[in-house]
């Protein structure tokens, strides 16, 4: 059974009250089976089919519920993670009770029995009996550090926008993160004053990188270095973090020929290492306002004949853009008064910094995740 048949059954089934739980039980055995073989776009899709399904019928005060307590479950999880409650859950072996809890967090143990009902109930930790809860999934992802480091920003987003005059966000010393931190720096030069909280960024950056697909799957990284020698650059990832990228592609292609480098503001501070990975401290931002032209302009300095520019991120569509994707727009207006772009918007974007687009290898329909590749104009031919 497909999915859509699967959701076209249940929305269409009339079966009496006592016959409708187990005819559930079964399309939803049935879905489960249908994610479980299907690949991450299939499962992406099968997951908008039930979010669908689920917002068709909730009555009107389903959906007032929802939207009006959404912000609930975010401050549940910040308080969560100031107890440490998640951590202590994932690494027991067993449930724990309520007083257990209690006197492992130093939690008021009244108070800490409303906030495990409540985080029980979103299933953010799970109930196995009377007071007694254990780790889910999503318990485990509450754990890492950082999780709710943009709480903040997103809140005070709406009155930022209020104040500016809805105007689009495109200075990195002056949005909605810059303010609620208190800081006139690029927040990407902020967090290096700050190595606490450069830490617990660097661990949600590792999280979000743990997409299952990845560019290599799509780009034909072997051939580019046919022609190289061990000492001559391969591959240099500007910006690159802690080197997850370059740590990923030479585990996955041991044999590649030419030097793998990560340049970051951070490099002395990288945490992962690799032997055939460089890293090398460099700061390719300036203390105007991070303008992508700018930075492009800088790499296509460093360009020779036959060098290609690797830009990875999302193309969002014209139209009907995944959610993943418009988030993460506004993820990146909101963080760093950045912007995801459409193909147009790339190919302008690399016409202005003198560049030309050469081909798009999209990598995860689901979101449309892709590398895109720049190149001097006289490559093209």
């Amino acid at each position: 059974m497909t999915l859509e048949a699967g959701i076209n059954k249940l929305q269409l089934s009339n079966g009496t009250h006592q016959e409708q739980p187990d005819r559930l039980d079964t399309l939803l055995a049935q879905v489960k089976c249908l994610a479980d073989e299907a690949d991450n776009a299939g499962r992406i899709k099968m997951l908008e089919k039930l979010r669908g399904l689920s917002y068709s019928i909730e009555t009107s005060d389903d959906t007032a519920k929802r939207l009006l307590y959404s912000n609930f479950q975010l401050a549940a999880i910040r308080i969560g993670i100031d107890l440490k409650l998640f951590d202590i859950l994932d690494e027991s072996t067993r449930p724990l009770t309520t007083s257990q809890l209690a006197k492992a967090t130093g939690a008021i143990p009244e108070f800490l029995r409303r906030l495990l009902r409540y985080l029980a109930s979103v299933g953010i930790i799970k109930a196995t009996e009377e007071n007694t809860y254990a780790a889910t999934k999503i318990t485990t992802v509450a754990t890492v550090p950082g999780f709710d480091m943009l709480g903040s920003a997103l809140q005070n987003w709406p009155y930022f926008s209020k104040e500016t005059g809805y105007a689009n966000i495109a200075d990195n010393t002056k949005t909605p993160t810059t303010k609620a931190w208190k800081t006139d720096l690029p927040i990407t030069q902020w967090m290096q004053t700050k190595p606490d909280f450069l830490e617990r960024y660097n661990a949600l950056m590792k999280v979000w990188d743990s997409n299952p697909c990845s560019w290599f799957d799509v780009y034909p990284m072997e051939l580019c270095s046919l022609t190289m020698t061990q000492d001559q650059p391969l591959f240099l990832d500007v910006g690159g973090g802690l080197g997850h990228q370059a740590i990923r592609l030479v585990e996955r292609f041991p044999k590649l020929e030419g030097r793998v480098i990560v340049q970051d503001m951070q490099s002395d501070t990288a945490s992962l290492r690799h032997e055939r990975v460089e890293f090398m401290q460099h700061d390719f931002f300036e203390p105007q306002p991070i303008k992508a032209i700018l930075i492009l302009q800088r790499l296509k300095q460093a360009m020779v004949p036959n060098s290609t520019i690797l830009i990875d991120e999302i193309i969002l569509p014209e139209t009907r853009a995944h959610f993943h994707a418009a988030q993460s727009d506004i993820m990146m207006m909101i963080l760093l008064g950045a912007v995801e772009r459409t193909e147009k918007e790339f190919h302008k974007l690399l016409h202005d910094a003198g560049l030309k687009l050469s081909k798009i290898w999209v990598y995860d329909e689901s979101v449309r995740r892709a590398i895109v590749g720049a190149v001097l104009p006289k490559d093209l031919y």
